[in-house]
């Protein structure tokens, strides 16, 4: 990635992390009141050689789940992550994406159905 100024190119900036977070959030429908219950998020360190390849993109993958827990509530589960890939790794490298995301989701949004089903 390069840094550019009033269309110069400056410089070279290194990709250092892949980047992910989770957010789920309880929303009351009558009160439209909202209350963050997880905001967590993180990076990963990426080996030198994708640091600094000349042709670096990104890829990542989103997803989110609605769970009705009655009473007018609901709760929403959101993940995403990024990382850094080459052409040639962007299949591997999505997948990696997609895997990480529906497992989060999958692990978080299992916690709110069992507490509802168990009120």
């Amino acid at each position: 990635m390069y840094i550019c100024e009033s269309g110069d190119q400056i410089g070279r900036m290194r990709r250092e992390l892949g980047v992910w977070a989770c957010v789920i959030i309880l929303r009351n429908n009558k009160t439209k009141e909202e209350v963050f219950l997880k905001n967590e998020c993180g990076a990963f360190p990426l080996p030198e050689e994708m640091r600094m390849a000349e042709k670096t993109g990104s890829v990542g993958c989103s997803c989110g789940l609605t769970i009705n827990m009655g009473n007018f509530e609901s709760v929403r589960v959101d993940s995403w992550l990024t990382l850094p890939c080459t052409e040639e790794t962007v299949e591997d490298v999505y997948g990696r994406c997609r895997a990480f995301v529906a497992t989060k989701i999958e692990q978080e949004s299992s916690k709110h159905i069992e507490k509802r089903d168990n009120a």
